[in-house]
């Protein structure tokens, strides 16, 4: 029944996002689902893949579920293809040549078929004229298609990547968030090291630990340490989530298996004081 309500959910959104995208061709001549990079990087229809699975996570939210690896493919697979024929479909039922409708004059498929494989293919930003693409519409459509998936199965990878109450399975909700200020990496380790592998004193000096007033050089690569205080809203079970993010310029970036989620005893005031 809970995957169920995922379904319905990326259901709803994916009519959404396709209608979304028509609107926008419609009304402001853009069309976001045709985008893309060097004719190979399908950035429409990533995004649009992407908001047509969106529905996945309020559901999955809501009801706490988690899916599998296998049903995220599977899901996205299907909801991406879905999504691009609908948009065809809505383009199909929209559009007008010379005040008739397109569809008075032939057959949805036809009418696929000519989209491919009459649309010209345009290059940089002078969208210099190519020419029709011909056979090659139909390794353009395939590419949006990976596209799409690609784009909803992002989705179900933040799905995967929320965490869960390993007492009840529900998904935990922030209560509060600590940052520290930018740190030299080898210490900024060192701390987080013993965030992972120490007992709860450790934990919350993990948490509290002041580090000592420093300025850093700009170009020295830099960390900083997140910890979240999370809740179960059902078992109330409490957690640290703590996070080592690195930069050797402008952009933080997390640390592989750098995110470890520390329990909390159910008696703990010492930890979540902190916060």
């Amino acid at each position: 029944m809970k995957h169920f309500v995922l379904e319905l959910a990326m259901i709803i959104t994916c009519i959404a996002a396709a209608a979304g995208n028509a609107a926008l061709a419609h009304y402001a001549g853009f069309n976001l689902f045709g985008l893309t990079l060097w004719f190979v990087i399908p950035v429409g229809a990533l995004i649009v893949g992407a908001v047509a699975a969106s529905g996945a996570i309020v559901a999955a939210r809501l009801f706490d579920i988690r899916p599998s690896v296998w049903q995220g493919i599977i899901s996205a697979t299907i909801i991406g293809a879905a999504t691009m024929l609908l948009i065809y479909f809505l383009e199909y039922n929209t559009l007008q040549v010379r005040g008739t409708k397109i569809r008075t004059l032939v057959d949805f498929w036809t009418y696929v078929d000519l989209s491919l494989t009459k649309s010209h293919m345009r290059l940089g930003r002078s969208r210099q004229d190519l020419g029709e693409a011909g056979d090659l519409g139909y390794l353009f459509a395939l590419l949006k298609l990976g596209g799409f998936v690609l784009g909803a199965f992002f989705i179900f990878a933040l799905i995967r990547g929320m965490a869960a109450c390993p007492r009840c399975g529900a998904y935990f909700k922030t209560v509060r968030t600590k940052k520290s200020s930018d740190l030299p990496i080898e210490e900024a380790a060192a701390v987080h090291q013993q965030f992972i592998s120490g007992d709860v004193p450790a934990i919350r000096q993990a948490v509290t630990w002041p580090p000592e007033p420093r300025t850093l050089e700009k170009k020295q690569p830099k960390a900083r340490l997140i910890y979240k205080l999370c809740q179960c809203p059902k078992c109330a079970l409490r957690a640290v989530i703590g996070t080592m993010e690195v930069s050797g310029g402008r952009e933080f970036k997390e640390v592989k298996d750098s995110k470890i989620t520390r329990e909390l005893p159910d008696t703990d005031t010492a930890v979540a004081a902190a916060f």
